[in-house]
């Protein structure tokens, strides 16, 4: 009951507000997370523009933490009525306040600050059950030789949303082409497509095209 209180309170303030099975951060100030004022943020846009209208209106997709799978959540239409399997802090809170929002499946887990996201054990555990027809993956680098994750419980989770989608589409912003990144993350070859907002070099086209 003190909980419930004091929830009720801070809805009064404007500080939150409640949904079913919990509350969302109601935004003051900034109305986007904080990533998007940085990078190259109308690149971002374009990406998830042309990413979200991959989506049918009842498809199961999972969406990446980050700035650019951000664009795609934001860039669903109305008409979406699917599901959506996230562990992106800031995806979940901009769906949850969506007037008649689809399907949210959050995953849990440790926060990892910097990501926005969770990560750990809980986090695998829950995405194994599930599946999703398309997974929107965001890395830090790629390279001829795969792609690469700022860290490995990052690629861990990464990596288990990409087993359970039957297809998975890379978000590819110019800087991520011979980028760097410590954290292993897969070979090309398991991605179904690359959405991007320039041609990547020649040495990682030439790479991309080799699975065609």
């Amino acid at each position: 009951m003190t909980v419930r209180r004091d929830l009720q309170l801070l809805e009064a303030s404007g500080h939150v507000r409640i949904v079913h099975g919990g509350v969302v951060l109601v935004r003051t100030g900034l109305s986007e997370p904080a990533f998007e004022a940085a990078g190259d943020a109308q690149g971002r846009t374009r990406i998830g523009v042309r990413a979200a209208e991959m989506v049918g209106d009842t498809d199961a997709v999972a969406v990446d933490a980050g700035a650019t799978p951000y664009e795609v959540a934001r860039a669903l239409p109305t008409t979406f009525q699917g599901t959506v399997i996230t562990h992106s802090v800031p995806v979940i809170q901009l769906l949850a306040e969506r007037r008649g929002p689809p399907r949210l499946v959050a995953l849990g887990g440790e926060l990892l600050p910097e990501r926005q996201a969770f990560v750990g054990p809980a986090t695998l555990d829950a995405a194994a059950q599930l599946r999703a027809r398309t997974l929107f993956l965001s890395v830090a680098a790629i390279d001829p030789r795969g792609m690469y994750s700022c860290s490995v419980a990052e690629a861990s989770v990464q990596r288990r949303l990409m087993d359970i989608a039957d297809h998975v589409v890379l978000l590819a912003g110019h800087a991520t082409f011979g980028g760097s990144a410590p954290a292993l993350l897969g070979a090309l070859d398991r991605l179904t497509a690359v959405v991007t907002d320039r041609l990547p070099p020649r040495s990682i086209a030439g790479a991309l095209s080799l699975f065609q």
